[in-house]
């Protein structure tokens, strides 16, 4: 009898003992399942944030092009007033005004081309390059776009 009840209370303890062991087993394995559930969902949620992301940032470009646009224009729009703010003038006067691009347009061009003509290799290499950059200006901003940016090859 005193074995039986020995026996009976380990046997007890034993399966007590027994159902914690599974009962913690079956918790971590809960909690590891939990945990790759987050996983899942935060990957989702980074997913969303850098999409979301992705898509401002392109929002972004798209109003610093308008602003750009603006800016542009509002330079552009300001030139062509202070083109034409001299007011009454004599005709003398306009026509020396509108003179003042040509002359330095032709000015630039023939020195361009008397450098060329007669000076020797070296020193052509290095003063043409100077003075075909500021012809270049001269022409791009007499005959171009006066725009401060430029536009990218897509």
């Amino acid at each position: 009898m005193m074995f039986e009840m020995l026996g009976s209370a380990l046997f007890g303890g034993g399966i007590g003992i027994f159902g914690s062991v599974v009962s913690k087993v079956l918790s971590i394995w809960q909690f590891k399942e939990e945990l790759k559930a987050k996983k899942v969902d935060y990957e989702h949620e980074k997913s969303l944030l850098d999409r979301q992301l992705a898509a401002r940032k392109d929002e972004l470009e798209s109003e610093q092009a308008i602003v750009n646009v603006a800016a542009d224009e509002s330079v552009r729009v300001a030139s062509y007033q202070h083109a034409n703010s001299v007011g009454e003038t004599s005709v003398w006067v306009n026509n020396v005004l509108r003179l003042v691009r040509p002359l330095l347009t032709l000015m630039m061009v023939c020195l361009t081309a008397y450098i060329a003509a007669t000076f020797d290799a070296l020193t052509q290499k290095e003063l043409a390059s100077q003075v075909i950059a500021i012809t270049s200006m001269c022409f791009a901003w007499w005959f171009g776009d006066r725009s401060k940016t430029t536009t990218k090859a897509t």
